[in-house]
């Protein structure tokens, strides 16, 4: 007869494990059922929504932003 759960800290590891595990299927569960309940809600276009910028502004001026900011903070953490 094998013992799974021989040791304290294998045991306490095991049991963190299926708490997880439980944890994570329940919210799963309950994030599903709730995204059924919004099926068709963008049909309509809500009222805050604004159009964004174009393709010709996004690729040029805010991409060339975009991109320097993400160097510039993997920069700083490479150096930390």
């Amino acid at each position: 007869m094998t013992l799974y759960a021989a040791s304290t800290p294998r045991t306490i590891g095991l049991v963190l494990a299926i708490i997880v595990a439980v944890g994570f299927a329940v919210y799963v569960l309950f994030n599903i059922r709730a995204g059924r309940k919004e099926i068709g809600a963008e049909v309509e276009l809500a009222p805050n929504r604004k159009p964004y910028y174009d393709d010709e502004t996004l690729e040029t001026k805010r991409l060339d932003i975009a991109l320097s900011a993400g160097v510039a903070v993997l920069i700083i953490i490479a150096l930390c």
